[in-house]
């Protein structure tokens, strides 16, 4: 519920003011590990991907070591699960030929040449992507792959640059945006201060762009569905970039990773109460609270009540568990 303040007293407005100003403040700083899990998050990946490439051929055989070391570039997918046997091989064939045809055009479309270490490197970075992240095979995203993996993840020998290679556009250059955290990461030496201070930047305008939102909605959601506050302990708990949930598990930052932290949480003991009604009754049929006639009875009875998805809290508060 929206209360309008217009109406009010100049003071009261701005005593308003003060309290939204400090508590979005105490936010921002609930939200600081959770940045710098992002940052290492990456970093750690650009570094499993520049493994020499004799060891790396062998690795990504290693499904445990794929599931750990394949980002998420939030790229358009393909349903390849659900293809017959014969579009499979067809779309197979077809995606290893754009492959090829993207390392060929690639000097033409950023100037970069890759040597057959290079390439190799590439490819097995973009059959990561489909394999784990189901990514589809299209110039757009095997651009967006080379442009991540530039130049962390090649070592010196393997890419060269000649600007006279790309093809010069007829069109107007855009006003250019910032540079992306990926484009400081292929263009600046971060180690120096002056680096560094360039990708902290571009990491907080795509933190702020992206997750930011995301985690803020889950402390705001966490608040006023289930009556926790997440302390600063509890932030550090779940997303030190070292020691943190998140970063042991090699968890990206999403709605369904979130709702598993506060399983966790709750598991654990930190966090009493923090599951929903229905994660709370299927809880005790696999533990055998219950029989399958109660679970189905519980099931229609608390659905019928409207609580079926809602927190413990909610239910418990109208009496119905």
């Amino acid at each position: 519920m929206t209360v309008d303040i217009s109406q009010r007293s100049a003071g009261f407005r701005a005593f308003i003011q003060e309290e939204q100003s400090r508590e979005a403040a105490k936010t921002a700083k609930l939200l600081e590990p959770v940045q710098e899990t992002f940052r290492q998050l990456h970093a750690e990946y650009r570094k499993a991907w520049a493994t020499p490439i004799e060891k790396l051929a062998k690795v990504v055989n290693d499904n445990y070591w794929l599931d750990a070391s394949v980002p998420d570039l939030g790229l358009p997918t393909a349903d390849y699960d659900h293809m017959d046997p014969q579009t499979a091989t067809t779309t197979g064939q077809a995606g290893r030929q754009k492959i090829s045809n993207f390392i060929d055009e690639l000097p033409t479309l950023t100037g970069y040449v890759l040597d057959a270490n290079g390439a190799k490197r590439f490819r097995l970075f973009v059959i990561s992507q489909v394999k784990i992240r189901s990514v589809e095979i299209s110039t757009s995203n095997l651009l967006a792959c080379f442009e991540y993996m530039m130049p962390d993840c090649f070592a010196d020998s393997e890419y060269g640059f000649d600007s006279d290679l790309k093809r010069v556009e007829s069109t107007p250059t855009p006003e250019r945006e910032p540079p992306t955290m990926d484009e400081i990461l292929a263009t600046t030496d971060t180690t120096t201060k002056e680096g560094a201070a360039k990708l902290k930047a571009a990491t907080d305008r795509e933190w702020g762009q992206n997750l930011a939102p995301l985690v803020e909605e889950w402390y705001s959601h966490l608040r006023s569905d289930y009556g926790i506050v997440v302390s600063k302990e509890d932030a550090d708990y779940l997303f030190n970039p070292y020691t943190g949930l998140f970063a042991t598990r090699g968890w990206a930052i999403t709605a369904d990773n979130l709702n598993a932290a506060r399983r966790h949480m709750h598991s654990i003991g930190r966090w009493a109460g923090a599951l929903a009604v229905c994660e709370y009754i299927d809880q005790s049929f696999k533990n055998g609270g219950i029989d399958f006639a109660t679970y189905n009875r519980e099931f229609a009875r608390l659905t019928r009540a409207g609580v079926w998805n809602k927190s413990m809290r909610e239910a418990t508060e109208k009496g119905l568990i």
